[in-house]
């Protein structure tokens, strides 16, 4: 099951800055980059998340490459930095990441289609994560909204709540 939520799903060999607005598919131990900057923006280090903002600043300079190699693994353990915590909270974090690259990443107003569908994502990933805690007024709410963000999906369509609560 390797790399199932990196670069397998995205069928290609070489990416651009547009591509991680969507999601972070580049596994953080095995990046390798070219430092563009002698000082990191402000608006970095508010963040609870530094590697795919990093990932996003380097990418403005050029292709991202992808090697067909396992380059590390992933231990993911009870006392891991991301893992301790719930999943409605690390969605939270990285719905933060999308809030403040929106307000202080000047491409995430060029690539806003792409910006829009991983927000959108997330939206409707935390919905889920209310739905199951019972809290179905926050998730409806939120499920709406992640719906109104993403184009490709029709507000008025009754079918996409009915199977999201129902089925």
């Amino acid at each position: 099951n390797r790399n199932y939520y990196y670069c397998d799903s995205l069928k290609k060999e070489t990416f651009e800055l547009k591509d991680l607005f969507s999601r972070n598919f580049i596994p953080t131990c095995s990046a390798v980059f070219i430092n563009n900057t002698d000082k990191y923006p402000e608006w970095l280090f508010q963040l609870g998340v530094g590697d795919w903002p990093q990932h996003m600043l380097n990418a403005q300079y050029g292709k991202i490459a992808y090697l067909e190699e396992v380059m590390g693994v992933h231990r993911i353990h009870e006392n891991g930095v991301w893992s301790q915590n719930s999943n409605v909270k690390n969605i939270i974090s990285v719905l933060g990441i999308y809030d403040l690259l929106q307000e202080n990443f000047e491409p995430a107003k060029i690539y806003k289609k792409d910006f829009s569908i991983g927000k959108s994502i997330l939206l409707k990933q935390l919905a889920n994560e209310y739905k199951i805690q019972k809290k179905l007024l926050k998730s409806f709410m939120l499920l709406f909204k992640s719906i109104r963000m993403n184009p490709s999906k029709s507000i008025f369509n009754p079918k996409i709540y009915y199977y999201f609560y129902f089925k």
